[in-house]
């Protein structure tokens, strides 16, 4: 997706009302699914990808940058605290998680690298 805007970021939207919304009626919807895209952007920075599936079926897709995303993650955050999920051992397993993924990527840049040093040996590209 081509030229990602800015980010409104509203705190409380039962005092502030999101402008963007204003005037128009939106569909109703949940979000299915969040990923990270490695190179959102032209500088090839990480973006979070969002979908929204509305209730009559369509699905949305959303982007932003990773920086947007959590500097809206940061600021409620700041407004609202950690909800108690993330706390003591939850926050554990997550950082325990996040180690493995380190591990398997690391893993895989070690394979990736011995495969392109045996295609070069073989003379294939």
């Amino acid at each position: 997706m081509e030229g990602m805007t800015g980010l409104s970021i509203v705190l409380d939207v039962e005092t502030t009302p999101i402008k963007e919304l204003q005037g128009i009626r939106p569909k109703e919807g949940r979000i299915c699914a969040l990923g990270g895209l490695p190179r959102a952007t032209e500088n090839g920075n990480a973006g979070v990808v969002l979908v929204v599936e509305h209730q009559d079926g369509t699905v949305v897709f959303a982007e932003t940058t990773m920086k947007l995303f959590l500097t809206a993650a940061i600021a409620l955050r700041a407004r609202y605290g950690d909800p108690d999920g993330l706390d003591g051992a939850y926050r554990e397993q997550i950082n325990m998680q996040a180690g493995r993924i380190q591990d398997l990527d690391r893993s895989l840049s070690v394979v990736s690298a011995e495969l392109a040093r045996l295609k070069a040996k073989h003379g294939e590209t």
